[in-house]
């Protein structure tokens, strides 16, 4: 469960982002750090900290692709609770069946674009 709110919390700040130069990585992270703008929902009037903080979730790793390459990665919180030792940007993560999500999140885009408005079946 944890895993499916940070990923989709993390695709939220990068969609709102999309309009940023992704050319300046300062100014994406700053975005992605702060409160999100329009806020939609109670979350997005929630600096990704304190996001963190309300929905438990003691660390996250974000790490933007541009081009086939890693554009810019930041790790948050800690990755073990008990010890409070902090992440970083090498700490490895259970991805578990990450497909999933990937797969949902390209249907809903092609939904946006009207690419999946019908379903025929042969």
């Amino acid at each position: 469960m944890r895993f499916w709110i940070t990923f989709l919390c993390a695709i939220t700040a990068f969609d709102a982002a999309e309009g940023l130069a992704q050319s300046d990585a300062g100014a994406f992270i700053a975005h992605i750090e702060s409160a999100q703008s329009p806020a939609v929902s109670e979350l997005d009037d929630l600096t990704l900290q304190a996001l963190m903080e309300r929905l438990h979730v003691p660390g996250l790793s974000i790490a933007v692709v541009k081009d086939f390459e890693i554009h810019w990665a930041r790790a948050y919180g800690v990755a073990d609770v008990a010890t409070g030792r902090l992440l970083d940007t090498a700490t490895r993560f259970q991805a578990a069946s990450i497909t999933k999500p990937v797969t949902a999140l390209a249907a809903m885009r092609l939904v946006q674009a009207h690419r999946l408005d019908q379903l025929r079946l042969a």
